[in-house]
């Protein structure tokens, strides 16, 4: 199916996110129509952790995930950053009635900005612990869906996390 007139943002740390995380999700998204953007905390270039580089479209400031039909949040190690940034809490929260993504580490920041209580969750290793601590249920699979939200624990699970996303988008 199609994802003509979809707009999806995905939000990447200023230096350090995890290429695959961002690519594969985004070319998909781009191969069926969708429209994507990504934001960050800098317009400057931004490294992944494998060698690619991006520029970001926009500043986590000017987002308003209202605009969006799905809002991804990208890990690597960078993502640590957001953990305790107001402005991704304000946008993770913003999204939180839309289809809402993380992976690798980024689930860490929609649960610390209280949008995980009481939902099923995946993430990478040790970020578990900060789940638990603000209400996640942690099911280790490498993707999980509740509701609206869908997270996943690292680089082998960019693809299925990018096709459960895709399948979201088109009901």
């Amino acid at each position: 199916m199609s994802l003509k007139g979809k707009k999806v943002l995905m939000i990447v740390p200023d230096d350090n996110f995890r290429d695959e995380e961002l690519f594969k999700p985004m070319e998909l998204f781009k191969e069926h129509g969708a429209e994507v953007k990504i934001a960050s905390t800098t317009m400057e270039e931004i490294n992944g952790m494998m060698g690619t580089s991006i520029f970001a479209d926009m500043l986590l400031e000017d987002v308003s995930a209202e605009e969006y039909d799905c809002v991804i949040f990208v890990g690597g190690k960078g993502a640590i950053k957001y953990f305790k940034d107001d402005r991704a809490h304000r946008i993770a929260k913003q999204a939180s009635y839309k289809i809402l993504g993380a992976i690798c580490v980024a689930p860490a920041i929609l649960a610390e900005a209280g949008v995980l209580k009481d939902k099923k969750a995946t993430c990478f290793g040790a970020m578990s612990t900060i789940l638990e601590r603000n209400g996640a249920k942690i099911v280790k699979q490498a993707v999980v869906e509740d509701g609206n939200i869908v997270t996943a624990n690292g680089p082998s699970a960019s693809d299925e996390f990018a096709s459960m996303i895709k399948q979201k988008l088109e009901s």
